[in-house]
């Protein structure tokens, strides 16, 4: 499913929405057209989250908010981490690009005109919804003791590989050429 939707600010730019899950095909939807559309007041709220002037890794977020005014079959509960991106475009420029948070998303179903929200989050936010080597409950005792010592730069490696797999489709500007070898930076 494909939701889409333009709508220009105050300031007369062209704020285009797409948002698309790949685990569902059941067609597209227009924001405008279709029995949904943005909310007035705050369509489209980007924030960057930084708790002081030192954080290294500032993550950013995106509240969607649309009225909806006929029961509509969304498929937008997004099953992983990275199932249901979300691109918001200023002017054809990319000013956000993230993934629907997991498992959220708020919709009521009481009035003729309700209001959904809709939370995605970068890329690198979804980090925190990985498990890192496939540790679970079931394989926690094999894997601490198995565990080695790892580098900062390996761990980093791992991580960003499942992102790397998942933004498979989209252009990389700069991918380094990391040897993950531990004894290559001895030599």
């Amino acid at each position: 499913m494909i939701i889409k939707g333009t709508f220009y600010d105050v300031d007369n730019n062209k704020i285009d929405l797409e948002i698309n899950s790949v685990q569902s095909e059941e067609g597209t939807l227009i924001i405008g057209e279709d029995g949904l559309w943005f909310d007035g007041e705050s369509p489209i709220v980007i924030e960057q989250d930084s708790d002081s002037t030192f954080d290294h890794i500032i993550k950013t977020s995106c509240e969607i908010n649309l009225h909806i005014t006929k029961p509509l079959n969304l498929s937008l509960y997004a099953y992983g981490k990275r199932s249901v991106t979300v691109t918001v475009r200023k002017n054809d420029s990319i000013i956000f690009f993230g993934y629907v948070e997991p498992n959220t998303y708020q919709q009521g179903f009481a009035y003729p005109i309700e209001e959904l929200t809709i939370n995605a989050i970068d890329a690198l936010s979804t980090l925190q919804y990985d498990n890192f080597m496939d540790i679970t409950v079931k394989n926690y005792e094999t894997q601490k003791y198995a565990a080695d010592s790892k580098s900062f730069k390996q761990i980093i490696v791992e991580l960003f590989k499942g992102v790397r797999n998942d933004m498979s489709g989209f252009k990389i500007l700069y991918t380094p050429k990391w040897d993950v070898n531990p004894s290559s930076a001895l030599t």
